[in-house]
């Protein structure tokens, strides 16, 4: 035990530089994101009305919660493939690649072919005809976006950030550039929901080729199916928790966008989204250390028999954590004029009290990231749902 104890003292700064290395990775990601969402944000605000920029709040808030359909079972990817590839558990790792892909690829299919079916139907609910046309175009994103995120959750688990930043950065590229085009072919809402959904089919083939391509070289051998069971079972219990976790987060989130839609109109819901979008842009940098500290502790764990983690390197997780929500509160509340009047145009300053309202979201959620990853190191994502729970 002593001697376990002096190995894991000795090794604390590698696995803390292991885990700066690829949040590092991550961070340039989410910087570059930001930056190309800003752009893609700006040209949608400047070239569409409020109402119009209401209509794209709402067929994203549809499609986002279509999505929910596809499960997130590759959170599980995230946790467990660091942890069976440091044991070399080869066929665990295939299995769990396995299962977690057809099941996204099935639930995937089958969520899009509904949104697709009931376009109409939700079009009248809303009085709004030309919405079902929209829908139905945002089906290329329900189709590919489960892909996308089961790629992005392997890069993480191979320990591999820079698959993900490259492809990320590579989608919103051409994502702006599309919105672009399609606006000056005066597609209006259609090319701005295009646009996406074409970046979410760059995106998806890109993530999983690199991943699975570097993946398989690794590995070797057959799936045996007898434990296929088994293993799947180990995915649900999980990632299920987390799944409920993410349904009453979305849910709570795009339940108000839909009831603002119906109850206020599209031109209150474009300054509702124009706060949204800025938190919503400033999330990501929250999530980046516990993300990666997840995989990194995980490949660690497969190396001790102790089922502990370095308290050390938790403790500054918390620490940057909070801080870094207490400074994005209070930058988001100084600059809200300024943001809005430069991002969305003077025809937005009404969304100014809305957006420093919902930057005090950001202090709760900087907690709650850090139960989060410690409730999946642990295995315990019971936590995380009734964390989430309390909140709602």
């Amino acid at each position: 035990m002593s001697a376990q104890h002096e190995q894991d003292q000795v090794q604390q700064p590698l696995w803390g530089l292991k885990i700066l290395r690829g949040s590092l990775w991550l961070w340039v990601q989410v910087a570059g994101n930001l930056l190309l969402s800003l752009v893609f944000s700006w040209t949608i605000l400047h070239q569409l009305s409020p109402a119009g920029f209401g209509h794209v709040v709402l067929v994203q808030s549809i499609l986002d919660i279509a999505n929910l359909g596809t499960l997130n079972l590759e959170t599980a990817l995230q946790r467990l493939i660091p942890e069976y590839r440091s044991g070399k558990g080869w066929n665990q790792v295939r299995q769990t690649v396995s299962i977690v892909l057809w099941i996204k690829l099935l639930l995937s299919g089958l969520a899009a072919l509904i949104i697709f079916l009931a376009a109409p139907l939700i079009a009248d609910v809303y009085a709004t005809p030309e919405l079902a046309g929209w829908l139905r175009i945002g089906c290329l994103s329900v189709l590919f976006a489960g892909l996308t995120q089961f790629g992005n959750a392997l890069c993480l688990g191979i320990l591999r950030p820079e698959f993900s930043a490259v492809t990320m950065f590579l989608q919103r590229l051409c994502e702006v550039l599309l919105l672009g085009f399609f606006l000056q072919q005066n597609l209006g809402v259609a090319g701005v929901i295009l646009a996406l959904g074409i970046g979410d089919t760059i995106a998806a083939f890109s993530t999983c080729f690199l991943s699975l391509q570097h993946l398989w070289r690794e590995s070797s051998g057959g799936v045996d199916q007898p434990q296929m069971v088994q293993q799947a079972k180990t995915i649900l219990a999980y990632s299920l928790p987390l799944f409920g976790a993410t349904i009453i987060d979305r849910v709570g989130v795009n339940l108000n966008k839909l009831l603002i839609g119906k109850l206020a109109g599209a031109t209150l819901l474009g300054f509702y989204g124009v706060a949204r979008l800025a938190v919503e842009r400033i999330l990501p940098f929250l999530w980046q250390v516990p993300q990666m500290s997840i995989a990194v502790l995980a490949e660690k764990r497969a190396g001790t028999n102790e089922d502990h983690y370095d308290e050390p390197i938790l403790r500054k997780i918390f620490r940057y954590q909070w801080s870094l929500g207490g400074l994005s509160f209070l930058a988001i509340w100084s600059v809200a004029p300024l943001f809005v009047s430069i991002v969305s145009g003077e025809a937005y300053l009404p969304a100014v009290p809305v957006l420093r309202l919902a930057s005090l979201g950001i202090v709760v959620w900087s907690g709650y990231i850090c139960s989060t990853a410690v409730f999946q190191l642990y295995r315990r994502t019971l936590g995380n749902l009734l964390v989430m729970s309390g909140q709602f």
